[in-house]
C-alpha cells in the first residue's frame, strides 16, 4: 500500500507545470552528510549551486547519490556501519531533546530571522 503525501502531489503538480512550460524542475533535499541543501532533478540526479548557478557535485555518493565535496565513493553516512549509524543517531543532541519531551521547546525558541553576528 503507498500513500501519497500533500507534498507529493504538490511536488507532482509543480513538476507537470515546469514540464508544460519545457522548464527544469528541482527540489530542495537536506542531506545526511553535505553541509548544505541540494536539489534533486526528475530523474534523482542531485544538484548543487555552484558560482551562482545549478550545477553538478564534484562529486555523488554511489549509495544515495547525495552530492559529496570531493570527488570520491560514497558520503560520510554510507560509508559506516550500522553501529556507528546508530551510536551517531543516538549522539544527536536535537534527539537527546526530543527523548525529554524538550525538542518542542526548543525549536519554538529557534530564531526564525537572520542571527546577529558575534561582537
Amino acid at each position: 500500500m503507498s500513500f501519497e503525501t500533500d507534498s507529493d502531489k504538490t511536488k507532482t503538480t509543480l513538476g507537470e507545470a515546469a514540464a508544460k512550460q519545457e522548464a527544469e524542475f528541482y527540489h530542495e533535499k537536506i542531506g545526511r552528510s553535505f553541509p548544505m541543501p541540494y536539489l534533486i532533478d526528475g530523474s534523482g540526479a542531485a544538484s548543487v549551486f555552484s558560482n551562482e548557478e545549478i550545477a553538478a557535485p564534484e562529486g555523488a555518493c554511489e549509495e544515495c547519490r547525495e552530492p559529496l565535496k570531493s570527488k570520491g565513493k560514497r558520503c560520510a553516512w554510507c560509508a559506516i556501519d550500522d553501529v556507528q549509524r546508530t551510536n551517531a543517531a543516538n549522539n544527536n543532541p536535537l534527539r537527546m531533546l526530543d527523548s525529554y519531551g524538550l525538542l518542542d521547546e526548543y525549536m519554538a525558541s529557534f530564531p526564525r530571522g537572520p542571527r546577529v553576528p558575534y561582537k
